[in-house]
């Protein structure tokens, strides 16, 4: 997968299916973190 994304410099506009994998799992990474860190504060505020 780390190979083929030096080979795809050349098309910055287009983007190639392994930036798209890394954008979504970045997001989700973000979304999931949100996500736990609302949980950790509702915990904390019921308390």
């Amino acid at each position: 997968m780390g190979k083929s994304s030096k080979s795809n410099r050349k098309e910055k506009l287009s983007l190639s299916t392994f930036e798209v994998l890394t954008l979504m799992f970045v997001a989700g990474n973000f979304v999931i973190g949100l996500v736990m860190l609302v949980l950790e504060l509702v915990k904390t505020t019921k308390k």
